[in-house]
């Protein structure tokens, strides 16, 4: 299948998925656009090119296809969480190594989705409530629907 590239900023703002988007730099933060995998190089995929079915509807992807690599937005999703997390002192360092490694499945579905989710989840309810909230805002809306089910029911 072939697909338009899609140009996305570096803080993971959907700019165009049918590479009509030419700037260099995002218009509602200002952070440097791209549209290849930075570490292979491979374009990001879009609206499929040659589809007649037209859709608005573009989900942003949090890695790469060809070499699984982190895009932008999802190694700093990670480490701004991870971040936030830092701030509650009371967090242990083993626990902060438990978000750090549960986010990746958290925003995306497998087969190990519910047990980070449900690790995450026991982890977080330690944090104060601010530091909650801010994580809970952070991540709520890249957190895949079964993770959300366990984490914040």
């Amino acid at each position: 299948m072939n697909y338009h590239p899609a140009i996305i900023c570096k803080n993971g703002h959907v700019l165009s998925c049918t590479n009509s988007y030419k700037h260099n730099f995002c218009n509602k933060c200002g952070e440097e656009t791209i549209s290849c995998c930075e570490t292979c190089g491979y374009s990001i995929e879009g609206h499929l090119a040659d589809s007649s079915i037209l859709t608005t509807y573009y989900e942003r992807p949090y890695y790469c296809p060809n070499c699984g690599a982190p895009y932008p937005w999802t190694t700093k999703l990670i480490d701004n969480a991870v971040e936030l997390a830092s701030l509650d002192v009371s967090l242990d360092a083993q626990s902060l190594s438990v978000i750090k490694n549960a986010i990746p499945y958290l925003i995306t579905e497998s087969i190990d989705t519910p047990v980070q989710a449900a690790k995450f989840a026991n982890t977080i309810n330690d944090l104060s409530d601010f530091t909650r909230a801010a994580i809970k805002s952070l991540l709520i809306d890249c957190v895949c629907y079964a993770a959300k089910s366990i984490i914040w029911t």
